[in-house]
């Protein structure tokens, strides 16, 4: 079975919340990345915050580029 670097992250991402209590400043991260797109992260200092608006960005730039893929008839 092969898993993709996304499937992997998920997995990870998934583990450390159930082991961390910065998992509700992860989740507002990638919330605000995904939900808000484009604009600059409200709480830069905060690490897990900032992993979560990263991991958000890059889920949006995968979706983007499946699309573009899928529409040409690439998948």
């Amino acid at each position: 079975m092969k898993i993709t670097k996304r499937q992997l992250k998920r997995i990870v991402r998934s583990s450390l919340l159930e082991s961390s209590r910065a998992g509700e400043a992860f989740d507002e991260g990638y919330s605000d990345a995904t939900q808000e797109r484009g604009l600059n992260p409200r709480r830069q200092g905060d690490m897990d915050y900032m992993q979560g608006f990263e991991m958000g960005e890059e889920d949006i730039q995968y979706d983007r580029e499946r699309a573009v893929h899928h529409k040409v008839g690439l998948e």
